[in-house]
């Protein structure tokens, strides 16, 4: 007869390979119609063939072995990694209207993105962002701002042949530049901007904190969330706290920069400028003020997401 501890250890042998026989049975069906991609792992999937720090190196590898588009798992999460250009504008462009939707990522108003453009589900709100973008972005109106992208070039060379070893400064210098330029109508300091360095701070961070890998962590195990930071894993609690500081001062500092301008009778034509004065009528329940912000803040959060 079998003791309690042989019992057990049965019992757990047979819950064991019913989970695994669930496990390949989900994932040969899941995989049917999918493209292409490296097999993984029972339960944590690819987690451990991706290069955590450089996952484009694997993403990139991977599009060599297996093609433009490519299909992996994460503790349970799918993903589809695009290695072509023309696949890219296919399904991105061409057929925006069926891939235009978001996933919902638990993880975005932790880390304060839930007011970046891109990391929203496709609804009202999402097209009102757009409508907005439109207003600084499109075509048309986007060859008003030539002439201020054409100085700031200028100054790009000039910087270049004053300090040729600061090459890598001077052009994100002149990205920011341009950018605030066009969304905030101000103008950058040579260096140290305070509102460029909160900006570049809050992609830093974001880009350290959340790879791919580590957003589908947090997906998995939303718990994760919530151990105290003064504990070994609440290096998550850490940054998000972080992340939720620098990413309100980018909503709120610069657009009332914008705002005092006009007071002062200063404020130059801008994306901002022109939705202050009401040039879109709202037609959702959100704050106008706080939407504009978000707007605003995706312009310049969007070279990093």
């Amino acid at each position: 007869m079998l003791d309690s501890t042989g019992i057990a250890l049965c019992a757990t042998s047979v819950i064991s390979f019913i989970l695994l026989t669930s496990w390949v049975s989900r994932n040969n069906e899941v995989r049917k119609g999918l493209p292409p991609g490296p097999k993984g792992w029972p339960l944590i999937g690819n987690l451990l063939d991706i290069n955590v720090k450089e996952p484009w190196v694997t993403y990139a590898e991977w599009g060599k072995r297996y093609g433009g588009l490519v299909h992996s798992t994460v503790l349970g999460q799918d993903f589809l990694i695009i290695n072509d250009k023309e696949i890219a504008h296919e399904l991105l462009e061409r057929r925006s209207a069926i891939y235009a939707d978001r996933p919902y990522l638990p993880f975005s108003e932790f880390f304060g993105l839930s007011f970046v453009t891109p990391a929203m589900p496709y609804g009202n709100k999402w097209r009102l962002h757009r409508k907005m973008f439109n207003v600084a972005f499109a075509k048309q109106v986007a060859l008003e701002y030539k002439p201020l992208q054409i100085q700031k070039a200028r100054q790009l060379l000039h910087n270049l042949i004053s300090s040729q070893q600061d090459y890598v400064k001077h052009v994100q210098t002149f990205s920011g530049s341009v950018i605030m330029a066009i969304t905030y109508g101000y103008d950058v300091a040579p260096e140290n901007d305070p509102y460029v360095t909160n900006f570049m701070r809050f992609g830093e961070t974001i880009l350290e904190v959340l790879t791919a890998e580590r957003a589908a962590l947090l997906t998995a195990f939303p718990f994760l969330a919530h151990i105290p930071s003064w504990l070994p894993g609440g290096l998550y609690k850490q940054r998000a706290g972080k992340c939720r500081a620098l990413a309100r001062q980018m909503l709120d500092n610069p657009v009332n920069y914008v705002k005092q301008s006009i007071a002062a009778g200063s404020a130059k034509k801008s994306l901002v400028y022109d939705l202050l004065f009401g040039c879109i009528r709202m037609t959702t329940d959100e704050n106008p003020d706080e939407v504009i912000k978000e707007v605003a803040a995706s312009a310049f959060a969007g070279e990093f997401l």
